[in-house]
């Protein structure tokens, strides 16, 4: 009986304290780029990683997760800044996106190993939620002044339908990785 609340206790520390690290990453990201400071978002995310590595149960996917957002997230950001769809407080580079942005794209892809390791084995769901979630973050970001557009409905299409196709790979990637941790037996979830 006590090793099965011991159980519990560490899976809702693992799940709960990765989701509200994660629901802290998008204020410090947005409100930090409006303050003019990368800095708390960039704070968020390392206390999401070292979450990670004390709850967590595999490290190795969690890299490959954090790497596969910030390739996904530096691709994608970039094409939208190419096509001249969204401007973002604090850029460095025209064409490429801030390290906030970045931040969010790293946390968001983080969690497909904890919080939202549901949405694994629910890829059309995963989906919908991209693309709907998505733009109402977005739009919320550019009503609070972390970035601004010319053209609304255009950037809007374009965040729906990309994170429409993302969420489900980064899905899809976080439930292949799960399987091949519990080929090797380090996939403890």
């Amino acid at each position: 009986m006590k090793a099965d609340s011991s159980s519990r206790r560490q899976y809702w520390l693992h799940i709960g304290g990765n989701f509200l690290l994660f629901q802290l990453l998008w204020p410090a990201a947005i409100f930090g780029a409006v303050a003019g400071s990368s800095h708390w978002s960039l704070a968020v995310l390392a206390l999401m990683v070292l979450h990670g590595v004390l709850f967590g149960h595999n490290q190795r996917a969690d890299a490959i997760m954090l790497f596969s957002g910030l390739l996904i997230g530096v691709l994608f950001e970039s094409a939208l800044l190419a096509a001249g769809l969204i401007e973002y407080r604090l850029q460095f580079s025209a064409a490429l996106p801030p390290v906030w942005i970045l931040a969010l794209w790293l946390g968001f892809a983080q969690t497909f190993n904890h919080s939202l390791g549901w949405l694994r084995r629910h890829l059309p769901l995963a989906a919908l939620l991209g693309g709907s979630a998505s733009v109402v973050s977005l739009f919320w970001g550019i009503h609070f002044g972390a970035a601004d557009t010319t053209q609304p409905w255009l950037l809007g299409v374009a965040y729906a339908v990309g994170w429409a196709l993302m969420v489900p790979l980064l899905a899809w990637l976080s439930r292949s990785l799960e399987r091949r941790g519990e080929q090797q037996g380090v996939w403890l979830q």
